[in-house]
C-alpha cells in the first residue's frame, strides 16, 4: 500500500499485490488532476514485479471507465458480498503486454490462433 501527498495532506492511495490492482482512491477534492493516473500506473508497476501475465481490477461500476481509459478490458461483471450489501462490480484485466497488443490493434494485425 502507498499514498499520494500533496504537501503534507494525503490526497489518495492504491495498493497492488501479484497480479493484482487492489485500490485505487483519490480524495474527491483532488480528483481531474491526475493523482488517480498516477497513483494507478503506480500499483499497475507493483503488480508487475514478479509477474508475466494479465493484471486484474476488480471496479465498481462507476469507475469502471477510467480503468479502461488505462488500458483495461472489462472481462465480467459480477455481485460481490460487502456485509449485508450485494454490490455490482466489474472484473477488468489489463493484457500481459498492453504496448504490443495496443500497437497490434493500431495496424490492423489480429492475434493468430
Amino acid at each position: 500500500m502507498f499514498v499520494a501527498e500533496m504537501g503534507a495532506r494525503i490526497i489518495g492511495f492504491g495498493e497492488a499485490a501479484t497480479g493484482v490492482v487492489v485500490a485505487v482512491y483519490v480524495d474527491p477534492s483532488a480528483t481531474q488532476q491526475g493523482v488517480g493516473s498516477t497513483i494507478l500506473r503506480y500499483a499497475v508497476e507493483m503488480a508487475r514485479r514478479d509477474h508475466d501475465g494479465p493484471i486484474r481490477v476488480e471496479s465498481t461500476l462507476n469507475a469502471s471507465r477510467f480503468y479502461e481509459r488505462h488500458g483495461f478490458r472489462e472481462i465480467e461483471r459480477l455481485s460481490i458480498k460487502r456485509n449485508l450489501v450485494d454490490v455490482p462490480v466489474v472484473l477488468l484485466e489489463m493484457p500481459a503486454n498492453p504496448t504490443v497488443e495496443r500497437d497490434a490493434r493500431k495496424s490492423g494485425a489480429r492475434p493468430s490462433p
